[in-house]
């Protein structure tokens, strides 16, 4: 039996995916049992994801509302990788997407999301 090498997270590939809206590619990036938790603007409560499961659903939802997304700032440091985008919804509004990303071999394992 061989092993499946998966691709190490880099800013560029996660930049990539997100401004290509590529859900499938983007929810590879994630381990099995990563963890999302998610502030949107004008909300009270954070939403907290654990699992592929449930971040593909989050990543299907954002992908699907969303009509463009740029990014605007990336910065990778030791095992944190940090992105800022703008994006356009298919109304017309503009908002602004920041993330901080704990990656583990290769992969996203903890995940922190402002949606303004």
């Amino acid at each position: 039996m061989s092993a499946v090498t998966m691709p190490r997270v880099t800013s560029a590939g996660f930049i990539q995916d997100l401004e290509a809206r590529d859900r499938r590619s983007q929810l590879g990036w994630y381990d099995d049992e990563a963890e999302v938790s998610i502030v949107c603007r004008g909300q009270r409560s954070r939403q907290h994801l654990r699992g592929k499961s449930a971040i593909g659903e989050w990543i299907d939802q954002t992908c699907s509302s969303c009509r463009a997304v740029r990014v605007v700032y990336h910065v990778e440091h030791n095992n944190e990788m940090t992105v800022i985008a703008e994006f356009q919804d298919h109304d017309g509004a503009y908002g602004i997407y920041s993330c901080v990303a704990q990656v583990e071999g290769g992969v996203i394992v903890s995940q922190q999301v402002v949606l303004q």
